[in-house]
This record gives structure tokens, sequence and C-alpha cells, in this order.
């Protein structure tokens, strides 16, 4: 464990030797600079104080002027709240609230807190504006630790963390951590306090924060390791966390640094020296108002008081705390009093005084030491539960994204199926088609080569009506004669009486022929027949001449 702690701070040296000063200068000057264009705008056009700009100017001063001008707080704060309702500003509205709710809380009014913040929660979700959602879950979680509602706070801290880190506000994350570990720490979690530290620490470095913003988590690194028993290791943390702070001038941590050197040698029995460290925490965190952290610094005083023997100022400032941690119901705190109250009365011989406090102190403690345990169990068992429901909601949405994977897969599956099935069947009917198509063709062609059987079949009837007509009697008329001319005995002269028959015989034969050869061709080349007037008389006489 040591050789982490080692490590961590080695890393740590380098990394702050290296960051810039120029850095420190501007955050310095950041206050400074917001009241400046706060008092242009108030100078100028008075319509610039109905605007969304000087809104968020009055808010972003109230937020830096938190533990330093309480009272600037909440006049800033009401001022913005105001304007922004009268211009419907609902962002503005809501950081307004943030700020007034930063208010409260830090003055010990936490039931008014409690209530504004949850109207700026509220509000914060309905815009879904992460940043704001962030940070008012942030001082939610905080309050909700500081009241002992540990199971909301851890629990209100993750959720943030979560959305922190969903929507890449790295800085906010870093100072949730932090707080986070200082909630742990605060009940002896050390280990625990430690990972978030290391957390927000590595974070710091991701978006090169700087020196103010890691010196404060080293700061807090330091005191979980002195409180842990880690003492020199926890000085070393401390002094240079002390170093970054005082270039900064930050009175609220630089207090709270210097106040951690003087528990290291409060633990060293360095009493003297440790007195000198808590004068300088009290000169320091004068500067500004924050009544938490000086109630802590008394404590702390007391202590070494009473180990120097100053028992008179001891007693006064220990009476303090006890009024002090009464107003903010610090059980802790409390019995603490008690128990140097105990002590100092037992030192000034005032032993029923003593023995009171005493009474008192373990009537607290019981109740504590019973509930230091519960406190203990109740913030694991918190962050155990949001790890849980963490991991069953990522269940959950594993399982329905499973189960849309696979009805996707089962679309998908079926819409192939169907792109298959309609494809086959496109194919089939194209097919058929071309089938039909085909068998439309062979048909047709059928049905022709029949009309052409049926011409050629009337064209053979014709050809031997005309063969069986026109050819057949001249040729009959030509065998009987020639059988005539046989039996006659003078056959010159019926040769001479008869040619001029068998001249006309011929040519008929020889004109049949010749127009049933014409025919055929015409026929034959799909020609087409032309009807002309001829001369009927003239081809009958020269029909009857055969005869």
């Amino acid at each position: 464990m040591r050789l982490i702690w080692n490590l961590i701070f080695s890393t740590s040296i380098l990394l702050l030797f290296l960051f810039s000063s120029s850095k420190l200068k501007a955050q310095k000057e950041y206050a400074d600079s917001l009241l400046q264009q706060i008092n242009i705008l108030r100078n100028t056009n008075k319509q610039n104080l109905q605007s969304e700009l000087y809104v968020d100017l009055l808010n972003e001063l109230a937020k830096n002027y938190r533990y330093q001008h309480a009272d600037s707080i909440i006049l800033l704060s009401n001022e913005a709240l105001k304007i922004s309702s009268k211009i419907e500003y609902k962002k503005g509205i809501a950081f307004a609230l943030l700020r007034k709710g930063d208010y409260y809380a830090d003055t010990g009014q936490e039931e008014k807190a409690f209530k504004i913040y949850k109207e700026s929660k509220n509000l914060a979700f309905s815009l879904n504006f992460p940043i704001l959602k962030v940070e008012v879950l942030k001082s939610l979680a905080f309050l909700e630790f500081l009241s002992q509602n540990l199971s909301n706070s851890i629990t209100t801290f993750y959720e943030a963390i979560d959305l922190a880190s969903e929507n890449n506000l790295v800085e906010l994350e870093a100072r949730l951590r932090h707080n986070l570990g200082y909630c742990y720490s605060s009940y002896k979690l050390y280990d625990e306090a430690q990972i978030e530290y290391l957390v927000a620490d590595s974070l710091w470095v991701v978006i090169n924060a700087g020196y103010p913003l890691k010196a404060m988590t080293l700061s807090n690194i330091a005191l979980n390791a002195i409180n842990k028993g880690d003492l020199e290791l926890g000085n070393q943390y401390n002094e240079m966390s002390i170093n970054q702070l005082n270039k900064r001038n930050d009175p609220l941590w630089l207090s709270r640094a210097f106040r951690v050197k003087a528990r290291y040698y409060y633990k060293k029995h360095q009493y003297k020296t440790a007195h000198k460290w808590i004068l300088k925490s009290h000169n320091t965190l004068a500067k500004i108002n924050n009544p938490r952290d000086q109630m802590d610094l008394d404590f702390v005083r007391s202590n070494i008081l009473i180990s120097l023997n100053e028992l008179g100022e001891a007693k006064e400032y220990s009476l303090d705390v006890l009024d002090k941690a009464k107003e903010f119901s610090d059980s802790l705190l409390i019995a603490k009093s008690y128990d140097n109250l105990e002590i100092i009365e037992e030192h000034l011989g005032q032993i029923d005084s003593a023995y009171a406090y005493h009474k008192k102190s373990m009537q607290i403690k019981n109740l504590l030491k019973q509930n230091d345990k519960v406190q203990n169990i109740v913030l694991l068992r918190a962050k155990m539960n949001f790890l849980k429901e963490k991991e069953a909601f990522k269940l959950e949405s594993l399982k329905k994204t499973v189960s849309q994977q696979k009805y996707i897969q089962w679309t998908t599956g079926a819409f192939l199926v169907t792109l298959i099935f309609t494809l086959l069947v496109y194919r089939s009917n194209r097919r058929e088609k071309r089938l039909n198509k085909q068998l439309y063709h062979k048909t047709i062609d059928l049905e022709s080569r029949e009309n052409q059987l049926r011409e050629l079949n009337t064209t053979q009837k014709k050809l031997f009506s005309i063969v069986g007509h026109d050819l057949k009697g001249p040729i009959v008329s030509l065998k009987e004669l020639l059988n005539v001319m046989s039996n006659e005995d003078d056959k010159e002269a019926l040769i001479q009486s008869l040619l001029p028959k068998l001249n006309n015989y011929t040519e008929h034969v020889h004109f049949t022929l010749e127009n049933l050869l014409n025919w055929g061709k015409n026929q034959m080349k799909g020609e087409n027949v032309n009807p002309v007037k001829i001369d009927l008389h003239t081809m009958v006489s020269n029909t009857i001449a055969l005869y």
C-alpha cells in the first residue's frame, strides 16, 4: 500500500512542476473579471440588466464567492432568480436556485437547502441540461452526507458520477470523486477514500487541470494518510499542496492545508509547532466566512492548547466548538468537545464537572459506537446496492438488446425467405410466360402451315380439274381422230383434210399447258391474280372451232 502512495506522490510532484503559472493568474483574477463585466452592463444600457448574459454572470460570480462572501451569494442569486423569472430564462432560474441552496447549506440551514436543491434538480432534469444536473446532484449528495443520510448521499454521488462520465464532464467527475473520498475518509474507510482520491487525481491530469484543483485533492490525500497513521507520506503530500496553494492564494484550501500540517505535528507530539500552523490556518480562514471549517479549526486548536497546558483558552475554544456542533447537529464533534472539556475540568480539579462531561460524552459515544459500525456498513452497502442496481440495469439492457437482435434476426430471416420465395415465384411466372409465348408462336406457325396445306389441297384440286377438263377433251378428240385415220385407206387425202383440225387441237393443248404453267408459277410465288376483260366471243368461237 505504501508503495502505491509513494508512486502517487512522485508522479504528482512531477506533474505539478510541469503546469504553467499563467493559469493561476487567470483563475486568481476570474472573480474580479466577472464583477467588472457585471458593472459594465449595469452602467450602460438598462436593457442589459434583463438579459440572459447578465443572469449568467450573476450566477457565476455567486459560485465564485462561495465560502468567501456569503451575504453576496444570497444577494446575487436572488437578483438572478428575479430577472430569470421575469424573462422566463429557465436555465438561469435553476442555477440561481442552486447558488441559493449553497448559501443555506453553508450557513447550516439544511431544511431550506434541501427544499431549494430539489426544486433546482426538478427544473434541471426537465431541461435535460447535463452540467446543471450534475452540479445539483453534487450539492445534494454532499448535503445528504452532512445530514448523515449516508445511503442517499452515496447513491446520489454515484448517480452524479455516472452522469458526468456519460457526458464527458471530466472536471465535475473529478470534483465528485474528491468529495466522495472525503466522505469515506470521515468514517475511517481510508482504503475506499484512497481509491476515490486516486481517480480524482488521474482525472485532473487528463484535463490538465493545473495547480489549484490538483492541490485540493493532494491536501485531502495527505489528511487521509495522516489519519490512517502514515504520517511521513501524509506530510510529503501536504508540503506539495501547500506550495501550490500559496501560489494561488486560495484562503479556504490553504487554511485546510495548514490545518493538515498542524495535525501532523500534533500526532508527532510537537505541540508548539502544531500551534504555529493552527494559527496560520486561523489567520488564513479569517479572510472568508465558513462556519463549518472554523468549527473544525477551533477543535484542532483546543486539542493543541490542552497539550500545551493552556487550559483556559482551550476551554474557551472547546465550549465554542460545542455550541457550533450542536447548531450543526454534529454528534461526533459534540462528543469530542465533551471529551476535551472533561480533560480540561479534570486538570483544573473540577471533578464533578469533569464527570458530568464524561457521562454526556459516553452517552453519545455509546450511540456513536453502535452507529459508527452501522454507518460504515450503510456506506458500503449503499455503494454495493448502487453497483448492483447498475449491473442489473446493464444486464436488463443487454437482455433487451439480445431480444431486439433476435427479433431483428428472425425478421431478417423471414424477409429473406419471403424474398427468395418471391424470386422463385417471379422466375417461375417469367418462365411460364416465356413458354406460353413460345407456345403461342408455335400455334400461330402451325395454323399458318395448316392454311398453307389447305391452299395446296385447293390448288391441287384446281389443277386436277383443269387437267381433267381443259386437256382431256382435246387429247381424247385427237386420239379418236388418229383411230379414224388408221382405219382409212386413203390416208393422205384424209390427212390433208384433217390437218387443219390437228393443228387447232395442238394449238389449243399448247395454249392450255402454257396457261397452266403460268398459273402454277403464280401460285408458287404467291402472286395475286389481276382480273382483266376478255373477248368472250372470240374465245368461244375458237373453242367451237376445235370440234
